[in-house]
């Protein structure tokens, strides 16, 4: 009833395995509504995995050269097969070891799906100042994620989550800051 107050639709579907092999499902009814409509598509892919985000797995796709290319090209068959706009990424808990190779996975997405027309987004946890050492945060750079992306998502929640403190899950002060 209210599509027209969406821009992009990306369906958590697509689970991406350290060998570089992307498994999941094309939610062919919603997403052909979606582009009906004129909303962008995404296949988000991400890495999560019994009941987690599965660190090791991120690990082994980003330190083999082979794998980040074998996902790439994995990538682009799923985004050409399914007619996407292009590709979410969500990939959580990387090392903050991974920084540069988490960056240079980004690099070789869009060294490759831009041309062929495709849009990147990403993914990236909330914070207030560059902490590469940090665990869940460090890996990610924003400045260079930034400047490969076309869109970068900060999720602004979970200031406030399950066994934490109570308290609400994204304040609007917190998301300013």
């Amino acid at each position: 009833n209210h599509h027209q107050s969406i821009t992009d639709v990306a369906a958590f579907a697509y689970t991406i395995a350290g060998n570089g092999q992307i498994s999941g499902r094309h939610f062919k009814e919603g997403m052909t509504f979606a582009k009906e409509k004129g909303i962008r598509t995404y296949a988000l892919v991400h890495n999560y995995s019994n009941g987690g985000f599965d660190q090791e797995a991120a690990r082994q796709l980003l330190n083999s050269p082979a794998n980040r290319q074998k996902a790439v090209n994995n990538l682009l068959t799923i985004l050409k097969n399914n007619g996407y706009t292009g590709v979410h990424l969500d990939l959580e808990n990387i090392a903050p070891t991974d920084r540069a190779l988490l960056t240079q996975f980004v690099k070789e997405v869009k060294e490759k799906l831009t041309p062929a027309g495709y849009k990147i987004s990403m993914a990236v946890p909330a914070k207030v100042s560059d902490s590469p050492n940090v665990a869940w945060v460090g890996a990610f750079d924003y400045k260079a994620l930034g400047e490969l992306v076309d869109e970068m998502a900060i999720m602004t929640y979970d200031e406030h989550y399950l066994n934490g403190r109570p308290g609400p899950v994204a304040s609007y002060p917190w998301v300013e800051k």
